[in-house]
């Protein structure tokens, strides 16, 4: 691991990683059986007899990286002393990404770098979720956090972003992976929980300081969730959502897949239902996704989890009408989900006219009980602890 103590000619070293192109695993496997990074490079001269690299590979890494990126990623690094460059088989890179199909050659990071070799749990979904799917992210991410393990998202808006806001809070035990340089905060209005996630959590990318996003960095940054994780768990995904290519990425290294079912009429679980017709793990609360592990991967987590530590349901709100309520108070409140339910049909199940129904709704929203999204309403759920 490289920080700002390091000598520019290591740092340089590693930057040039940056240059490769084409197949790099037989620049991995050179570098494993050299016994790591820093002994590869020590020794690479006497070593490339034995384990010869392809020519262009041998290129990229006769070329010096530009003096330009090497100054900008030390000034980056000297900026504060939680900021590190890892690369490919130094002794803190995380085994799970190393095992995987296509390990980066380079990660740059801020935070908690411990967290590497933490067992994890991903939690991904859409970038626009319902409020229950922003509750349900945010209680499966508490369970796992209560039970010791990293949550472990890419910083997106939406289920991403409450999956790491609720780990936060607990020791901070998050992981953030960025389709962007470490320093570029990725939406803008996530600005603030990157902050945190550095803070407390650790911040994770193999693009340097500086590299804005591109569509082509998504699919790339999902590879690197789905394969530090043991499992991945999808909340809210549409038809063609991003995170059915995790959910993807996450089988193809060997992971295990678990899908939060939804309402059939609501579209941002059609993506979840889909996952489950095709083998994924069921998940109706944190304890399914740890009941569900192959015995490989819950192997990984007996001496971290606490299984008593892990909520067994989603909570859900399930209380009746106060007793004192009046009587079309309670028809609007049975009528009432905890799916988002638009105005026309709550007249038709209560039996309410608009007139009628509008006031009420105002009441309970202003009371707590209500909440509404995009004109449509549903229960509030209780707060979480």
């Amino acid at each position: 691991m490289l920080t700002a103590r390091h000598p520019t000619e290591d740092i340089e070293a590693a930057l040039r990683f940056l240059h490769l192109r084409g197949r790099r695993a037989p620049l991995r496997d050179a570098i494993t059986a050299a016994g790591g990074w820093q002994p590869w490079r020590s020794g690479r001269r006497a070593l490339l007899g034995r384990t010869p690299l392809p020519r262009e590979l041998e290129v990229a890494l006769s070329t010096c990286a530009l003096p330009a990126l090497v100054e900008s990623v030390t000034v980056w690094l000297s900026g504060n002393a939680r900021r590190f460059v890892l690369p490919f088989g130094a002794q803190a890179y995380p085994a799970r990404l190393a095992e995987s199909p296509s390990p980066p050659m380079l990660l740059f990071g801020e935070g908690e770098a411990a967290l590497l070799s933490a067992p994890g749990i991903a939690v991904v979904g859409s970038r626009t979720p319902t409020p229950m799917g922003i509750d349900i992210a945010a209680e499966f991410a508490q369970g796992f956090a209560q039970a010791g393990l990293c949550v472990i998202s890419g910083l997106a808006a939406g289920i991403d972003a409450a999956a790491h806001a609720a780990a936060l809070p607990l020791l901070g035990k998050t992981i953030a992976v960025l389709g962007c340089g470490p320093d570029i905060a990725f939406p803008t209005g996530n600005a603030r929980l990157m902050r945190s996630v550095a803070e407390e959590g650790l911040l994770l990318s193999e693009y340097p300081p500086g590299t804005h996003p591109q569509r082509t960095h998504f699919p790339d940054r999902n590879r690197i969730v789905a394969s530090l994780a043991l499992a991945t768990v999808v909340v809210e995904a549409r038809e063609r959502s991003g995170a059915l290519i995790s959910a993807r990425l996450a089988a193809e290294a060997g992971r295990d897949v678990f899908a939060v079912p939804g309402s059939v009429r609501n579209l941002a679980a059609a993506g979840c239902h889909r996952l489950i017709r095709e083998g994924a793990g069921l998940a109706t609360s944190p304890a399914d996704v740890m009941a569900g592990l192959s015995a490989e991967l819950r192997a990984q987590l007996s001496a971290v989890a606490t299984p008593e530590a892990i909520p067994t349901g989603v909570a859900a709100n399930l209380s009746a009408a106060p007793a004192d309520w009046p009587t079309d108070h309670k028809l609007l409140w049975s009528s009432l989900g905890d799916d988002p339910t638009p105005m026309d049909e709550l007249i038709l199940r209560s039996g309410l006219t608009y007139p009628e129904i509008g006031p009420i709704l105002l009441g309970m929203e202003l009371d707590g009980r209500v909440e509404q999204y995009f004109g449509r309403y549903r229960r509030k759920l209780p707060a979480r602890v």
